[in-house]
């Protein structure tokens, strides 16, 4: 039994884990699709200047 409770544990926090980056990751997804986008001006001086 306590063998069998422990495993479940491991899943658990294997699963936490996984769903933790995916959260990540959805969440820069997130951000980066509604960053508001650079003017047409900064642009210009970001592609001159790199």
């Amino acid at each position: 039994m306590m063998r069998l409770l422990r495993q479940r544990a491991c899943g658990d926090r294997e699963n936490t884990a996984r769903l933790e980056a995916a959260l990540e990751a959805f969440g820069q997804a997130v951000r980066t699709a509604t960053a508001p986008r650079l003017s047409w001006w900064a642009r210009r001086r970001a592609v001159q200047a790199g």
